[in-house]
């Protein structure tokens, strides 16, 4: 083989340097990144399944107090309306009236409702179930005066006018715990709404800040 002529040969030498990483180097790299990304997504997916199903709780919760409401309002037609009719029935001594009254009523509503009432309370406004209990019980007197009343026959002065008196004493105490609780569930969600407001009103300054923020540091840029 006839040796290179010298136009042939490199006039400067190259030198190829080949740097490389170990392969573990690159695994635990890798590894790193896809676990702190894992785990990113994975603390951002927690977060944000309690914050949904914090305001579901929130929502479902308003909604049953908003239930308990209307059913507090039914009570109190109930115990003005068909309790206060038996009452007056009472007052003037006419059992034989009262008796008809309370034969076309349904005698164990009250009680049912209350019964109702009771149950919402337990579950979502838990502050007032002794109040929620002193109203079923008395709802539950309510029907076995009814139940008293509709089985007598004939019955004396005297016997009417404790009726008359239970009655009246009953209808204040209901009266009373409706109230009680009506006041409670609104003055409740008048404070939730209240919360909701400034927590909304908190994050609008916070933009606003950051907003004046950023334009301040472009000018003085």
């Amino acid at each position: 083989m006839p040796p290179l002529l010298p136009e042939h040969l490199i006039s400067q030498p190259v030198q190829i340097v080949a740097q490389s990483s170990p392969e573990w180097q690159v695994w635990v790299g890798s590894g790193a990144t896809l676990l702190g990304a894992a785990i990113g997504a994975g603390v951002g997916g927690w977060v944000a399944y309690k914050g949904t199903l914090k305001a579901n709780l929130s929502l479902v919760n308003r909604s049953k107090l908003e239930e308990c409401q209307a059913l507090l309002l039914q009570m109190q037609r109930l115990n003005r309306d068909e309790l206060g009719q038996v009452i007056n029935e009472l007052r003037t001594g006419d059992h034989l009236t009262a008796k008809a009254f309370i034969q076309e009523l349904e005698p164990d509503q009250i009680e049912h409702v209350a019964n109702r009432i009771h149950a919402l309370i337990r579950l979502h406004a838990r502050e007032l179930e002794s109040e929620a209990d002193r109203m079923a019980s008395r709802a539950k007197w309510v029907s076995d005066l009814y139940q008293k009343i509709n089985i007598s026959l004939s019955a004396p002065p005297d016997a009417v006018k404790n009726w008359h008196e239970t009655g009246r004493e009953l209808q204040r105490a209901i009266r009373t715990r409706c109230n009680d609780m009506e006041n409670y569930i609104l003055e409740r969600a008048s404070t939730e709404q209240l919360g909701l407001l400034t927590r909304w009103w908190r994050k609008l300054r916070k933009a606003v800040c950051r907003a004046r923020n950023l334009t301040l540091e472009k000018w003085r840029r």
